[in-house]
């Protein structure tokens, strides 16, 4: 059995206003990873995608549909101004024992999570707790979160921020990468957590 565990644990903290219900992921992903801006052009914000619903038959059409503007997961070294926010929904195609959840609307909602196309509810700005899978480094209360690898916030002190030059950027981390802080370290329990507030 395919072991499929969001990065988010339940205690969250944010407004519904914060939430983005704009775009699909491109691919498939789980709740907790951070996100940034692909593609959105307004005059073609959805439509029908490749892929049916169930088995194909001649002269029938049964099409899945899709959310055109899309958001990616975020890479190292993205600029908090490129980042979307933090999944709050997995993006996935089966449950846990991998049966299809286009076909059990009940159980999709159960999991909390879209299909591939549908829009996902990113989170722009607020308080969320996240799993060990969801950061790199060490938290500490303080530290400050930059974009790391594959879609996971990397903990950073705010020494570790320089400014901008007379020239432009300097090399490292800036305040122009800061997309939120940590107000916690991180905890014993569930592999260690910790509380981010997210500012993007």
């Amino acid at each position: 059995m395919p072991t499929l565990q969001n990065k988010l644990l339940p205690f969250r903290d944010y407004d519904e206003h914060e939430v983005l219900n704009l775009f699909s992921l491109n691919g498939t992903g789980l709740a907790g990873t951070f996100v940034a801006f692909e593609t959105h052009d307004p005059s073609n914000a959805d439509g029908w995608t490749t892929q049916a619903v169930g088995a194909s038959y001649d002269g029938v059409t049964s099409l899945r549909y899709e959310v055109k503007a899309k958001v990616k997961v975020a890479t190292s070294g993205m600029s908090k101004y490129q980042v979307a926010g933090i999944t709050l929904f997995d993006t996935r195609e089966v449950d846990n024992n991998g049966l299809l959840l286009k076909f059990n609307p009940q159980r999709k909602a159960e999991l909390q999570c879209v299909l591939s196309g549908e829009a996902v509810p990113v989170l722009k700005r607020g308080l969320v707790t996240l799993s060990h899978d969801a950061y790199e480094g060490t938290p500490a209360v303080g530290n400050v979160g930059v974009i790391g690898n594959a879609g996971k916030v990397l903990s950073i002190t705010p020494g570790s921020v320089v400014g901008a030059t007379a020239t432009g950027m300097t090399t490292g981390w800036t305040s122009a990468h800061v997309i939120g802080r940590f107000i916690s370290s991180s905890g014993s329990q569930h592999g260690g957590f910790a509380l981010f507030e997210i500012n993007v």
